[in-house]
């Protein structure tokens, strides 16, 4: 079977959620096209992403576009500590770290988070892998799995958003990100057990 590694280069986001009182800190992580050789510590303003479409645009300016659709999703309790961009070594999981910036904003929805939840966003790539975005105590209900569109506005806008012209994200089998295909409200195994220390 195949293995597909991540990268070239990785967006990581991490982040602080609490649910009933209980603060849990997670990280997203999402692999991007970064187009230009960005050195240690070079300021995202200065690092080129090329989209979907064949354009090209700063990561400054992707996050900052993507961060005000996902911060939708969360809380007001919710802090956005930072992001980091690392660099994987071809045909391996080992990842060297490039550059950081923090970020010190906060979720805007006044819906309580669901405490262990964790709601996942599948699509396909266009090469015809798959793709995810994996989200940690969202201000999401749990429910059934939905295709796309799905009755959640905020969640059409994010999935839209990572999938148009203007989206340098790609998948592990380096395919952009395409098609939003399924929508997966649940609980977290993983925070159910590190919240109970089992």
């Amino acid at each position: 079977m195949a293995i597909n590694y991540p990268g070239p280069y990785e967006w990581r986001l991490t982040y602080q959620t609490v649910a009933s009182t209980i603060p849990t800190i997670s990280q997203l992580r999402l692999s991007i096209n970064v187009t230009s050789t960005p050195g240690a510590g070079e300021a995202y303003a200065d690092i080129e992403v090329t989209e979907r479409g064949g354009g090209t645009s700063t990561l400054a300016a992707w996050q900052t576009g993507f961060m005000a659709l996902l911060d939708d999703v969360f809380h007001t309790s919710t802090d956005f500590v930072g992001s980091e961009i690392w660099l994987y070594s071809p045909g391996t999981f080992d990842a060297t770290f490039i550059t950081g910036e923090p970020l010190g904003t906060s979720g805007v929805s006044s819906t309580a988070p669901t405490q262990d939840g964790q709601a996942i966003v599948s699509f396909r790539t266009t090469t015809g892998g798959i793709a995810k975005l994996v989200l940690m105590q969202p201000s999401l209900a749990v429910g059934v799995t939905q295709t796309f569109p799905t009755s959640l506005g905020a969640i059409n806008a994010l999935a839209s958003n990572m999938s148009n012209l203007n989206s340098p994200l790609i998948g592990r089998d380096n395919g952009f990100v395409f098609v939003p295909y399924k929508y997966n409200p649940g609980l977290s195994e993983t925070l159910f057990k590190r919240r109970l220390r089992f």
